[in-house]
């Protein structure tokens, strides 16, 4: 009796691992038939507004200078085909996970470190942070206020370290010329 139990708790979990992995692949299907199916410009447009217009973010999760990014965006050069499969990587990416930038950064920029998903967390994750600061205040009156304190200051440390720390600007050498690897003319 215990056995065939055990083999029909197998036999659901099998059935719902499987059944969450294709639904995972038929949606990453679907998400690249609808980044194939736009123009290079308007994935590059939704990635910079998704961005806030951070060009210098956008080019390192590209990992292309701003000034050849801001060309193909605007329709003056178009992507080499490796540049256009690249958007087009990065733009599935970006639809897979709910539109958001910050996880595309924290995958694709190398530069994206502890302290900007700290500072970018409530932002990114409302509920879950509203949740996070019921329990510390209801902890912090068990135990005078330590918790809250304590989140509060860890913030503030993360927020100051990410001004401190910001990547440099990134040198741009094809600011007067086209970089062949990634753009060519129309």
């Amino acid at each position: 009796m215990k056995v065939n139990v055990l083999k029909g708790l197998f036999a659901l979990l099998f059935v719902v691992i499987f059944a969450s992995c294709s639904s995972d692949e038929e949606k990453r299907a679907e998400f690249e038939e609808i980044a194939r199916s736009r123009s290079t410009e308007i994935l590059l447009n939704d990635l910079y507004v998704a961005s806030d217009g951070d060009i210098e973010a956008l080019a390192r999760v590209l990992k292309a200078t701003p000034s050849s990014i801001e060309r193909l965006r605007k329709g003056e050069t178009k992507p080499t085909p490796a540049f256009e499969e690249r958007i087009i990587e990065a733009s599935v990416y970006f639809m897979q996970n709910d539109q958001n930038f910050h996880q595309l950064r924290s995958v694709l920029d190398e530069e994206y470190a502890w302290y900007e998903y700290v500072v970018h967390f409530p932002g990114k994750n409302i509920t879950l942070s509203i949740v996070i600061v019921i329990i510390l205040s209801i902890a912090s009156i068990f135990v005078f206020g330590f918790p809250i304190i304590a989140a509060f200051l860890f913030y503030i440390v993360a927020w100051v370290i990410s001004l401190c720390c910001s990547p440099e600007p990134m040198l741009d050498n094809y600011t007067d010329s086209i970089n062949v690897t990634i753009e060519q003319l129309k």
